[in-house]
């Protein structure tokens, strides 16, 4: 089938994603209460829910078909799509909405509607247009340990999930990489898009593009509504639109006027912090964000969850606090009538909370903290009685918190926590005695060229409105805050010329003190009916100090504190900074496009009055910082064809053959044609999964090994040692279920029987191995013979029957059942 054909239909099952949210979408919005300054002051504004609806339908729809999972119901397509018709069914009922009511409201926001769908479908076929250019799922090291494709990073675990996944029937999913276990893993992202594969009937080699592109829509689409629901402005919109997923860093616009374009390199701006001194080795933590995830294409847990961090924010700030008084709330009648959206924003604020534990667990500690901030801040800023105001928050951050326990139950019943993560007691506290005592920390200019093209327009906006509210105190107030902005901006210069190395460090500690203050201050502007009256901009600014403060506090806690998850030596920082740094660009996106929106001068007399000076600069300015932060997007993307094209020329390793260009295994016809040819066999013919062995030597991680367990989904024994030991330290053993042992003793065994088991020809021990680890089939291929020496498998294939062979690959049935 033709790759329009795929897209096509795609877009089809995302709408009818949409389908399903909408009305539970609206069910909470048209409570929205108009007293919250931290809202639209709209009734039931539908613009907001039609682009969130596909995050939140995806979200629904496949969490109820994995909850099915764990009580035995098989994961099919009929499945999903009896989930998905039961959820839109009982949604429509719940929401009480005439269909009349609703074309109204369709027709009065029709205009923010259309945009917002626009958004999605634009991003949608635009990155499937560019994932068409490199959509092979490679590997990084061949089978001789050579270098196969600089860039593969982690496509082979993520393609293994979504293959593992999409083939699982039952709940908890079965490790593809180590048989016998359960995923050990955050891997509720690629659950996701297995579901959703299901649901449209594309197989996940095709879903493995489609899914990335799909999530950069959603991510844009999210953007757009969060912007638009803080500033009730379709240019905030449209402006996070691209700052958030599309924007490139000024390291990558540098990097242009410094080394050109054919010899740009895409990947540099993903490592930009240098001189980091970590247990006194140099080095350079993760400095990722979400375009550079988009074109390296790896699909990772951390890019999945971007739609769905979004959306919980939104919800959030839809949160509908409704009532006069705590005797409202201990009113059963109250409850029924007005309480229960309340409560339902609440279960679908714990369901985001469960979902980002499951898919990106980095998450939950920031989204937690959001939730917390943004319903207090909210609560506060209502005119309702002051006890209402404090207790109405907590209560409701509680229930958020317990409805996530309750609905991460299943997946902690199997999950366990590696004992990396708990290798030293006191590993969370040790980071300022660290950092703080390095000779070495991260450099300011390093975070700006990673940041600056939003931060700096942020700060500015920031201090901006600081200096304004300052301007219009009264007489005594006003110099005491003039002057105490004064001493500090001379603090931070006298820090820049003279303490240097930790100007970082201030700057962002400033920054989370000057951003609170806003808050602080707006929130005392909403009390004032005077005050809200002379300025739409005070929820605006609110919500943007709120958001930003966060996002500053984040960066802080990368430089002085390290969580401790097991990597030791020069990656000990790696996933503290690139977690962290993905969340803080989402957020100072989001804070870019509302300030930025806000503050524009408005075109009061149309397009002619562009022409004067005051209207035309700040946006002229605003033209040109987007215009370098396309830099990157543009120049990673031919620079990621050219390296594909390059491999094809000078290599002769990859050349995709004719057939569906979103399909990320076909390349590997070009690689092995036997085994290609093995891997569509299996595809066709085996629907369970088997486990299946193949060889695997030592520590080996980023290889070709495991090949025909990640590109069909069947259990191998063993691929990937590094990986599958940062995923769990102690698995009950093999040969005695009732004891458990470290990971890598385990593993040590299942490579050495899987040693004997190809240079073996004793019947004893093959039949032992095959008993112990319940192989169902024995790969025999050039990766075997390169382990095990030319002579591997060879009485193997007299021993067992063929399932398959195509020139020097065997595939071998050992009955072992019979």
């Amino acid at each position: 089938m033709s790759d329009l054909l795929l897209v096509v239909r795609s877009y089809i099952v995302l709408q009818l994603m949409a389908v399903a949210a909408w009305p539970w979408l609206l069910a909470c919005l048209r409570w929205c209460d108009s007293e919250n300054s931290l809202e639209p002051r709209h009734p039931w504004p539908p613009d907001l829910a039609v682009p969130l609806a596909k995050s939140l339908g995806l979200v629904l729809v496949s969490y109820s078909t994995w909850l099915l999972g764990f009580i035995g119901v098989p994961i099919a397509a009929p499945t999903v799509w009896v989930v998905w018709a039961v959820l839109a069914i009982t949604g429509y009922g719940c929401a009480r909405t005439g269909f009349a009511e609703f074309l109204h409201a369709l027709r009065k926001h029709r205009r923010a509607i259309l945009i917002g769908e626009a958004v999605f479908l634009a991003g949608f076929l635009l990155f499937c247009r560019v994932r068409a250019l490199t959509p092979d799922a490679t590997f990084r090291f061949d089978e001789r340990g050579r270098d196969y494709d600089m860039s593969a990073s982690e496509k082979f675990t993520n393609l293994a999930l979504l293959n593992s996944l999409y083939r699982e029937r039952h709940m908890p999913p079965r490790d593809t990489w180590l048989a016998g276990y359960p995923i050990n893993y955050y891997y509720f992202g690629h659950f996701e898009w297995a579901a959703f594969c299901k649901m449209a009937f594309i197989p996940p080699r095709i879903g493995f593009n489609i899914g990335q592109a799909a999530t950069f829509a959603l991510v844009a689409a999210n953007a757009f509504s969060l912007a638009l629901l803080l500033t009730r402005r379709l240019g905030a919109g449209l402006l996070a639109a691209y700052a958030v997923p599309v924007m490139g860093t000024p390291y990558g616009f540098l990097q242009l006027l410094l080394e050109g374009l054919n010899n740009y390199q895409y990947w540099n701006a993903s490592r930009i912090v240098e001189g980091t001194i970590v247990n006194g080795q140099l080095a350079g933590p993760i400095t990722e964000f979400p375009f550079f995830t988009f074109i390296v294409g790896d699909f990772h847990a951390h890019g999945i969850s971007f739609h769905s961090y979004l959306l919980t924010l939104a919800i959030a700030f839809l949160f509908p606090f409704v009532g006069k008084g705590l005797r409202d709330m201990l009113q059963w009648k109250w409850w029924r009538r007005e309480g229960w959206p309340m409560v339902l924003t609440a279960a679908f604020l714990g369901l985001l909370l469960a979902v980002a534990a499951m898919t990106n667990t980095w998450d939950v500690p920031s989204l937690g903290l959001l939730i917390a901030a943004i319903l207090m801040v909210r609560s506060l800023a209502t005119e309702r009685p002051w006890s209402l105001r404090l207790f109405q928050a907590p209560v409701f951050v509680a229930l958020v918190v317990a409805i996530a326990r309750v609905l991460l139950f299943p997946h902690l019943a199997t999950f366990t926590v590696p004992l990396g993560v708990e290798r030293d007691p006191k590993a969370f506290y040790i980071g300022p005695l660290k950092w703080l005592g390095s000779t070495h920390l991260s450099e300011f200019k390093d975070y700006m060229v990673h940041f600056g093209f939003l931060l700096i327009p942020l700060t500015l906006a920031i201090h901006a409105r600081l200096v304004a509210h300052v301007r219009r105190c009264e007489e005594s107030r006003r110099r005491f805050w003039a002057n105490l902005l004064g001493v500090s901006y001379l603090v931070a210069l006298y820090v820049l010329l003279f303490a240097q190395q930790y100007f970082l460090q201030f700057f962002l500690a400033a920054m989370i003190v000057f951003a609170l203050i806003l808050v602080i201050v707006e929130l005392r502007h909403t009390q004032s009916a005077a005050a809200v009256s002379r300025t739409r901009d005070t929820p605006v600014f609110a919500a943007v100090g709120m958001l930003s403060a966060v996002a500053f506090f984040l960066s802080l806690f990368a430089e002085v504190w390290v969580v401790d998850d097991g990597y030791a030596g020069p990656f000990e920082r790696y996933n503290t900074v690139f977690k962290t740094y993905n969340v803080v660009w989402l957020l100072y996106g989001l804070s870019f496009a509302a300030t930025a929106a806000t503050i524009l001068p408005r075109l009061e007399g149309g397009w002619r009055s562009l022409m004067h000076i005051r209207v035309l600069w700040p946006r002229a300015a605003l033209a040109v910082v987007l215009a370098m932060g396309f830099v990157y997007p543009y120049a990673a993307t031919l620079a990621r064809q050219r390296e594909l094209q390059m491999r094809v020329k000078f290599r002769e390793r990859i050349a995709l053959p004719a057939g569906p260009a979103l399909d990320a295994v076909r390349y590997y016809a070009s690689v092995n044609r036997d085994e290609y040819e093995l891997i569509e066999w299996i595809n066709r013919t085996i629907a369970d999964k088997p486990v299946i062995a193949e060889g695997c030597v030592g520590t080996s991680a980023y290889s070709v090994q495991g090949r025909i367990a990640t590109f069909t989904g069947l259990c191998t024994v063993v691929a990937w040692p590094q990986h599958e030991a940062n995923w769990r330290s102690h698995v009950r053993s093999s040969q005695n279920s009732a004891q458990t042992v470290p990971v890598w003793s385990e593993m040590g065994l299942r490579i050495k029987d899987l040693n004997t088991l190809y240079k073996s020809e004793e019947d004893g021990a093959i039949a032992k191995i095959i008993g112990l680890h319940h192989i169902d089939y024995i790969v025999l291929g050039k990766l075997e013979r390169t382990l095990y020496g030319p002579s591997a498998g060879r009485y193997l294939i007299q021993r067992f029957s063929q399932a398959f062979s195509s020139g020097n690959t065997i595939f071998l049935r050992t009955n072992r059942g019979d």
